[in-house]
C-alpha cells in the first residue's frame, strides 16, 4: 500500500508551512511573497523556492529540484540537508 498525499495546500499555505519548518533548522531571514496562485520564499543567497500548482521548485547547482507541496515539513528537511543545516 502506498501512502496517499494529504490534501492539496494553497501556495501561500505551503510556503508558510515550509518557512516555519525551515526556521526550525536555523534558517532565519526568510522573505515570502504571494500573488495569483504563486508563492515564493527567499531563503538565502542562491536559494529561492517557488510554489505553484501544489509543487515546490528551486535550483540545486545547475539542476532544478521539484517536490510535491503536500508535505512542506519533508521538503524543509530535504533543503536543510542540501544546505548543511540538518544531519544526513
Amino acid at each position: 500500500m502506498t501512502a496517499r498525499p494529504g490534501p492539496a495546500l494553497l501556495p501561500y499555505e505551503a510556503i508558510w508551512r515550509l518557512a516555519a519548518a525551515l526556521r526550525r533548522y536555523g534558517f532565519r531571514r526568510l522573505y515570502q511573497a504571494h500573488a495569483e496562485g504563486v508563492s515564493v520564499l527567499s531563503v538565502a543567497a542562491g536559494l529561492t523556492i517557488w510554489c505553484r500548482q501544489n509543487t515546490f521548485c528551486w535550483a540545486v547547482g545547475d539542476r532544478r529540484a521539484v517536490q510535491q507541496a503536500y508535505a512542506p515539513e519533508a521538503t524543509a528537511l530535504l533543503i536543510a540537508r542540501q544546505r548543511g543545516h540538518a544531519p544526513p
